[in-house]
């Protein structure tokens, strides 16, 4: 139909934002009326900070050929995280690990408490190594 103009909708990265519609649609009868496009963050659990993405409008698809092949400028979207940074240690009695001299040995763990972008090392040292050692350390 020669009225008919679509102007599909992406987000550059959809693994941080989605767009709904994925497309919008005009007509002689509506082509002045603004319509709404939803862009919603994608909840990773990536400690990844602000991102910035953007959403593409088209090219359009007419048959009308003033607008077929048309796109509208770029919307710039940021995208801010929930994920906060945390390492996380078990068992929950700790600070205090008890250990009876002369050789007994106590543990504990630690684990992220999100996914980082790249490789985290967290050294552990004994603050008093006259009285404990770390291993590994």
């Amino acid at each position: 139909d020669l009225n008919i103009v679509t102007v599909p909708l992406v987000c550059v990265d959809p693994t941080q934002a989605t767009v709904q519609p994925t497309s919008l649609t005009f007509l002689t009868t509506n082509w002045f009326t603004p319509q709404n496009v939803r862009v919603r963050p994608v909840d990773d659990v990536i400690t990844d900070g602000t991102v910035v993405t953007s959403i593409t409008h088209g090219p359009a698809v007419s048959v009308d050929a003033a607008f077929n092949g048309i796109s509208g400028p770029p919307q710039t979207v940021e995208v801010d995280d929930d994920d906060l940074p945390s390492v996380a240690v078990v068992p929950a009695t700790l600070p205090t690990v008890m250990i009876n001299e002369p050789a007994a040995s106590g543990t504990f763990t630690l684990n992220l408490g999100r996914q980082p972008t790249v490789n985290v090392v967290i050294n552990i040292v004994s603050s008093n190594p006259l009285e404990g050692t770390c291993a590994p350390a």
